[in-house]
């Protein structure tokens, strides 16, 4: 395979000594069976369709001139492979297009089987299975934009020397934000004050979200909005400054904020006057 895969600093496949003989699992899914609507706190997504965990198997073999220097090989297998049970980590994928993408999971099974080839020759071969609690498959950069405030302008008249008046044009700003994947994202949102407000509010004018907080954000304070941590249950805060819980002041229905599938339209407004608050929305491109 001329694509190469990653996994904690070693690389299998492309000019690396551990050849890829086949991969499963990344391009496939599977929709959860039975009723399980909320996953553990590092359990499956509650996704589109309520989306399986993940399950990659890796099958390798590598060889080297002498039976030791296969065996230094397959203890830097062994060093970074061992059976996890909480611990998740980055499987990088880099396809044949150079194109790079991120699936974050552990490695749940180890198989190296030993034969006469392994013991005499040094050409051996081995299994990894990983685990992807999170089934979706991310680019491992994010990509982020400020939403400009969607604000309406030309109040009263602009007076001119002819008659009749002319009313002035009302303007809008909007944010575009692209998904460049098959699934919905879902983003950081931060908002910086300038000044005090009270209420600050994200609309997606495309699938229709809408991110609304009442609460005092101070001078020189953000609200932050972990979209990403809420959808996979990590256990960090999801609604908070500086730490500290606004999750309360999150108005209902409490839907998850989602990027959809392509292009974009966001909305941002907030009950300060102009230039009181900045809006940064960041994402990873996200497939399933």
């Amino acid at each position: 395979m001329t694509s190469t895969r990653s996994w904690r600093g070693l690389t299998f496949g492309g000019d690396s000594p551990f050849q890829i003989t086949q991969e499963d699992g990344l391009e496939g899914s599977e929709v959860r069976s039975g009723v399980r609507n909320l996953p553990r706190l590092h359990g499956a997504t509650p996704g589109s369709h309520f989306a399986e965990p993940r399950i990659i198997v890796l099958e390798l073999n590598w060889a080297a001139d002498t039976p030791a220097a296969a065996q230094t090989l397959t203890d830097q297998l062994l060093a970074v492979t061992g059976p996890s049970e909480t611990s998740l980590y980055e499987y990088g994928i880099v396809g044949s297009d150079l194109t790079e993408r991120m699936v974050r999971g552990r490695v749940s099974r180890r198989v190296l089987p030993r034969d006469q080839a392994s013991e005499a020759v040094g050409s051996l071969k081995g299994r990894l299975v990983f685990e992807c609690p999170d089934p979706r498959i991310y680019s491992p950069e994010p990509t982020g934009i400020v939403v400009p405030e969607f604000d309406i302008g030309g109040e009263g008249f602009d007076w001119v020397v002819d008659w009749p008046v002319d009313a002035a044009e009302p303007t809008v700003s909007y944010g575009t934000a692209v998904n460049t994947g098959n699934s919905d994202a879902y983003p950081l949102i931060r908002f910086a004050a300038a000044v005090e407000v009270g209420q600050v509010t994200l609309t997606n004018l495309t699938n229709g979200a809408v991110l609304d907080i009442q609460t005092t954000i101070a001078i020189g304070q953000t609200l932050t909005c972990d979209m990403d941590a809420l959808i996979r249950v990590t256990g960090d805060p999801i609604i908070h400054i500086s730490g500290a819980s606004r999750f309360a002041d999150w108005q209902t229905p409490r839907i998850p904020f989602a990027l959809a599938p392509g292009t974009n339209t966001l909305t941002f407004t907030h009950d300060g006057t102009a230039g009181d608050v900045t809006c940064r929305v960041d994402w990873r491109h996200t497939s399933l």
